[in-house]
């Protein structure tokens, strides 16, 4: 989850809009940042961050208010010393729509969504770095299905199964009737989370094993379109690439026509790199979007990189099914 966040963030911002939010949090500015740039009037703190209507919401459009509340575990507690930054990420996750914004965990957030298949992320990251990118990633905050109304800390007994305190599924949010959400929010020190990188783009960082590989022929980072044929349908996606050195970080928004005219929608990350002109990436985690499918088998990507614009070559996947492949830059 937390990969696809920091793929979002660098492709839709870039590190100069993520260090703008970054730099004037730490002066104690808030800052929102979103698809049309960086808004320092976006925010207002009145009980709550609140984040202005016109940041998110179109003249006449139908819209939801979310109000995003947090809980602390006692580990968050122990790991903050009064200089973190807690940011904001929410992510519609069909159009990849994406909004950065700082808040003060004791007051919580509120923020007017039209519909959609939305992410909400929190991070708590030492506010002590002057870069983004080295600062320590103390907390995770993720949307709870339990009933938090009557506490404001939540304790984790040893060997707690974190997937039953919270979820990383996305939320459907429905405007008609402008209705409100109540979305209460649990934060967890990172060390109570499997695989968490220690900064949050810790995990791009190239190899040292891949220190003495061809160089890179290309920085393929940015927006891509797939095309794909394979033996059972046809498949297109947008790719939002990363890439730092050699290693390549992707999150795909993937749409199947199967050859019974069934359609599926998913959102997959792939990891791989890119020695000399060889594109290798692998599928490591998917979500089901859109469909139904009993079971989804990762995909896997290996081609020829012919210039910054354009990668060719054929893919398989874990089931066996076989492909060709072709990727055009957008942006």
């Amino acid at each position: 989850m937390l990969e696809e966040i920091a793929v979002g963030l660098m492709v839709h911002f870039g590190k100069r809009l993520i260090d703008r939010v970054w730099d004037d949090a730490k002066s104690g500015k808030q800052t929102l940042v979103s698809k049309g740039g960086a808004d320092s009037h976006a925010l207002a703190n009145d009980e709550r961050t609140r984040v202005d209507r016109a940041s998110t919401v179109t003249v006449g459009q139908a819209f939801a208010t979310v109000i995003g509340d947090f809980y602390l575990s006692p580990s968050v507690d122990y790991l903050c010393d009064g200089n973190e930054i807690t940011l904001v990420v929410v992510t519609e996750e069909k159009t990849q729509e994406q909004y950065l914004f700082p808040v003060y965990v004791r007051d919580g957030y509120e923020i007017d969504l039209p519909s959609g298949l939305y992410s909400f992320v929190t991070l708590i990251l030492d506010g002590s770095e002057e870069d983004i990118a080295n600062a320590k990633l103390f907390a995770v905050g993720y949307p709870t299905t339990l009933d938090l109304s009557d506490i404001y800390e939540v304790r984790l007994e040893d060997g707690a199964n974190i997937d039953e305190i919270v979820s990383t599924d996305p939320i459907k949010i429905d405007a008609v009737g402008e209705p409100v959400y109540q979305l209460p929010i649990v934060l967890l020190g990172s060390e109570a989370l499997p695989d968490v990188p220690a900064g949050i783009f810790g995990f791009m960082a190239d190899d040292e094993e891949l220190a003495d590989a061809e160089q890179p022929a290309f920085d393929l980072t940015g927006t891509w379109e797939l095309k794909e044929i394979h033996e059972h349908g046809a498949a297109v996606a947008t790719m939002y690439v990363v890439q730092m050195g050699h290693r390549i970080t992707s999150t795909l928004m993937r749409y199947d026509i199967m050859d019974d005219d069934s359609e599926l929608m998913t959102q997959e990350l792939v990891v791989g790199t890119l020695i000399g002109d060889q594109l290798d990436l692998a599928g490591v985690e998917v979500r089901i979007l859109e469909g139904n499918v009993d079971d989804y088998y990762l995909d896997r990507y290996e081609g020829l990189a012919e210039s910054n614009w354009r990668v060719c070559g054929y893919s398989n996947d874990e089931g066996g099914t076989v492909g060709h492949f072709m990727m055009d830059r957008t942006e």
